[in-house]
């Protein structure tokens, strides 16, 4: 069953982008920055969302994601609408043993910056999934069924599933299930959901275990490098 406590990597941050659905691209991005795991895949996302005037937007998440021996992780991501055109490009990169988070923005050449606690992650670590169930804003009763639904392999590696089923007691419509695989050995995994307003699909695929270019990892030459600091709780809280 997937781990439910602990940290997930969510590289949901856009820059520079026109025309993009709303909440494109937020299917969970489910990989731990493990030294001593290299491995590079294709996570492939086919989105349906409900739009206010009860039609539907249709969209693809293409994302190449790389993680090194040292446990740095590069996601690239590309959402294209049903038609094919481009609404959205940016590239992410985290990097544990210096702490540094980066967002390449492609259209800008401009890196933007921050920082996270070093040390914060690793193999140790578990996974904590977080996804809202549709209508969960309204003021209603809430039922949750958690059941695990076994094992299955893909490009190869064995997973394990579990399922989260969410109904409002008051209006059966609103129900949102998700469905979550995690691969032990590679410290990978993959989220599926489908609910009356959000559904998306994800797959895996073109799985290599090579240590990835070191050059994928740093900022290119005709970047420029912006540096961004994000409040901290104590601030918050005064």
């Amino acid at each position: 069953m997937l781990k439910t406590a602990g940290i997930i990597l969510l590289m949901g941050v856009a820059l520079g982008q026109t025309g993009k659905p709303a909440n494109s691209d937020d299917a969970l991005v489910v990989v731990l920055p493990c030294p001593g795991h290299p491995v590079s895949f294709d996570q492939v996302e086919k989105h349906v969302h409900k739009l206010p005037d009860g039609t539907k937007a249709n969209f693809i998440v293409v994302r190449r994601i790389y993680r090194s021996a040292s446990g740095k992780i590069r996601i690239e991501t590309e959402t294209k609408s049903s038609s094919g055109q481009v609404l959205n490009l940016y590239v992410s990169v985290s990097d544990p043993e210096n702490g540094s988070h980066m967002i390449f923005s492609p259209k800008e050449k401009i890196a933007y910056r921050t920082t996270m606690h070093r040390g914060a992650v690793g193999c140790e670590n578990q996974f904590a999934v977080t996804d809202a169930a549709d209508g969960m804003e309204s003021q209603r009763k809430w039922n949750v069924k958690k059941e695990d639904i076994g094992s299955r392999f893909m490009e190869g590696v064995k997973y394990e599933g579990s399922r989260i089923i969410t109904s409002a007691e008051d209006d059966p419509s609103l129900t949102t299930t998700l469905e979550q695989w995690y691969a032990e050995k590679l410290k990978i995994g993959m989220i599926n959901r489908s609910g009356p307003y959000k559904s998306y699909t994800v797959h895996i695929q073109n799985l290599r275990l090579e240590e990835p270019d070191r050059g994928l990892f740093t900022v290119p030459a005709d970047y420029k490098v912006l540096d961004v600091q994000f409040p901290s709780q104590e601030s918050k809280l005064r």
